[in-house]
């Protein structure tokens, strides 16, 4: 099957969960939320969207062994340059907010992932079954008035990203 993440070839709420694994870092946030809404439109019950945890760890241990390792310079770059593309928990769960998502939780897996699970508007189930205490993010609140602020519960310090991340300087 062949399909258009912005136009996903199916009836809305055919599934119970909708899955996207090592995608999203592909778009700009705005592209990020509509892929989010279109997860959204097909799943009952929940979403999962598991995609790399910007981090600096993963940033430079990558490279490091990438020119240890990898002699294609062409998987090289294009690997540090899906890292500094990638999300933190905040931004990831940012984008799931402003898709109208519900029950966000985004958790850190190994080596270097994190995980979205969430509820479309209105779901008939919660997706939150990755518990926050495993490292993540849950939603706190929202202001009414201000959807673009949002705060949350951190259940660990998370490491900022390297500062000179193409994500946060596409915001400018």
């Amino acid at each position: 099957m062949r399909g258009d993440a912005f136009r996903l070839p199916f009836r809305n709420e055919q599934f119970d969960y909708a899955i996207c694994s090592l995608f999203t870092h592909h778009f700009k946030d705005d592209k990020v939320v509509e892929i989010l809404e279109e997860l959204s439109r097909v799943a009952t019950r929940g979403i999962f969207v598991i995609d790399l945890h910007r981090h600096p760890v993963a940033y430079y241990f990558f490279t490091t062994v990438a020119r240890l390792f990898l002699h294609n310079r062409l998987i090289r770059e294009d690997g540090a340059l899906s890292i500094l593309r990638s999300f933190t928990p905040v931004e990831l769960s940012t984008l799931a907010v402003s898709a109208n998502l519900t029950d966000v939780s985004v958790t850190r897996r190994f080596p270097y992932r994190l995980v979205l699970a969430a509820s479309p508007p209105n779901g008939a189930g919660s997706a939150g079954i990755l518990p926050a205490s495993s490292g993540g993010f849950t939603l706190d609140s929202v202001e009414p008035d201000n959807p673009g602020k949002v705060t949350f519960n951190e259940s660990r310090q998370d490491a900022c990203a390297p500062s000179d991340s193409l994500r946060a300087n596409e915001r400018n």
